[in-house]
């Protein structure tokens, strides 16, 4: 699939989320995977004095880029946060007055005692409304009528199917369309974890999904609601799914933490079918395609909000042993193991 290949992708990762890719600037690294041949027999790991290396990364980096690429990541991620206050700051205008009085105190000469002292006067005034007022209310009339002329390129823009997003339409930017994504994808794709004590490459291996917090996942589960909270994770192993894992390096180094069963990376997901066990021996990623299930199908009888097909693999079997190389050359910070407590 295109998606699935690196060179072919039309989005990098390294910069906007929403943005094509820019000539020019560089690229997050690149890591090539190589399966080795190991004798995965004996099933408890415990038992087994060889380690269980399956794969080799070899990362091509460059300390600057690689410097730059995580400023780069930490910038993205406050993203989100701007939109939240672009939002909340204006809507604050919005609220009258008496809703907001609780701010100030009663005293004489306070604020509430000068408004209230302001709005009698104006109340039992007989005189006529000064040249200033009528001066202010055709400036706002003026003013209105204006934006709403210079409007109208925008809301005709707004009903096109070719939508222009963050432009202009006047020379003085008076007016402009915004929007964090100038499209939406039709197709929803998910990364879905999995862990497993078996071998990784055999048929008998038992695989046990991770349950995000909100992100599509069980089929039988409903869409959850996310306002006001931001699921930061959720919504990146969202844009991860457009791509592939060579380009988002950070999902082998989730996997990792999983593979500690770290209490952190656990705390972000719904669902750690290996909680309160051994942490798994490998972990993997899968590729799926997720549609809405029709009314009255047979699906929807049974209980099920999606209906999933699977793309392919994602993420190969990983293991601690087999990215060490990968997490010192990522200058990633290996997680403990949290042993079994014994009762």
């Amino acid at each position: 699939m295109a998606d699935q290949n690196d060179s072919d992708s039309d989005w990098d990762s390294t910069l906007d989320f929403t943005s094509p890719r820019q000539p020019g600037l560089s690229q997050p690294p690149r890591i090539d995977i190589e399966i080795e041949d190991e004798d995965y027999s004996r099933q408890d790991s415990r038992a087994d004095p060889k380690p269980m290396p399956a794969e080799r990364y070899s990362v091509a980096l460059n300390n600057k880029k690689n410097s730059e690429d995580k400023k780069r990541q930490r910038d993205d991620s406050q993203v989100p946060d701007f939109l939240n206050w672009l939002t909340i700051v204006p809507s604050l205008a919005c609220f009258d007055d008496a809703s907001c009085s609780w701010l100030f105190s009663n005293s004489r000469n306070g604020v509430k005692w000068k408004v209230r002292e302001v709005e009698n006067e104006i109340k039992h005034s007989k005189q006529p409304p000064r040249l200033g007022c009528y001066m202010r209310r055709v400036f706002n009339l003026s003013l209105a009528g204006l934006i709403a002329y210079l409007s109208i390129p925008v809301v005709q823009n707004l009903l096109s199917q070719r939508q222009a997003m963050n432009t202009s339409f006047d020379p003085l930017r008076l007016v402009n369309t915004y929007g964090a994504f100038g499209s939406v994808t039709k197709e929803r794709t998910e990364v879905i974890f999995e862990g497993t004590y078996g071998d990784p490459h055999g048929s008998t291996a038992k695989w046990e999904e991770y349950e995000f917090k909100c992100k599509p996942g069980n089929v039988t589960r409903a869409p959850c609601l996310i306002s006001p909270y931001h699921y930061r994770l959720d919504w990146l192993m969202w844009f991860a799914a457009f791509q592939n894992y060579q380009r988002n390096p950070w999902l082998i180094h989730l996997g990792v933490k999983l593979l500690a069963n770290d209490e952190d990376a656990t705390s972000l997901i719904q669902n750690n079918p290996f909680e309160g066990k051994s942490p798994p021996r490998f972990i993997r990623a899968e590729h799926y395609r997720y549609r809405y299930t029709k009314i009255y199908s047979k699906e929807a009888k049974a209980g099920k909000w999606w209906k999933r097909t699977k793309v392919g693999s994602y993420l190969p079997p990983i293991s601690l042993d087999s990215v060490k190389d990968f997490m010192k050359q990522m200058d990633y910070t290996m997680p403990r193991i949290r042993k079994m407590r014994k009762h």
